[in-house]
């Protein structure tokens, strides 16, 4: 199985599947976006709560199989694969102003990429304007 990051939006993910079915290079399984939608079969091309509401009954069917509850499930994966948190900061920069202020920090970066975060190698960075992925070693290859 191969995962695709796409931007932000059911209109990227329907993108790609439409890919997938006119190139027959992939067959879609499943998606979702940081706004909590899911799209499990895609004859819908937008988040369907109704599929997800059937996959987690289905989990919790899977769970209740082997005497287990959801909250244990989760548990099981967090010990194996450790726990995991985010927060997203939406930060608006409205009108022309804006525009130039986003400009000259994307411009920041793309000049003076950084290596690390956090203490850790940055391995890749990805360039949703040029559609470019460079690798710490310094190669560049296509994201389309």
């Amino acid at each position: 199985a191969t995962m695709f990051n796409v931007l932000t939006g059911f209109k990227f993910i329907a993108e790609k599947i439409q890919e997938f079915e006119e190139k027959h290079n992939h067959t879609y399984m499943f998606g979702f976006e940081e706004s909590f939608g899911y799209l499990i079969k895609p004859f819908v091309r937008d988040k369907d709560a109704i599929q997800a509401v059937l996959l987690v009954a289905e989990i919790a069917a899977y769970y209740r199989s082997r005497g287990l509850t959801l909250a244990d499930g989760i548990d099981e994966i967090f010990k194996e694969y450790g726990y995991f948190a985010e927060k997203t900061i939406s930060v608006t920069l409205s009108g022309v102003d804006g525009a130039a202020e986003i400009k000259k920090i994307m411009d920041k970066f793309r000049d003076n990429a950084p290596s690390q975060f956090n203490q850790t190698d940055i391995v890749l960075t990805e360039d949703f304007l040029a559609q470019t992925a460079s690798s710490k070693d310094g190669q560049t290859t296509l994201t389309t």
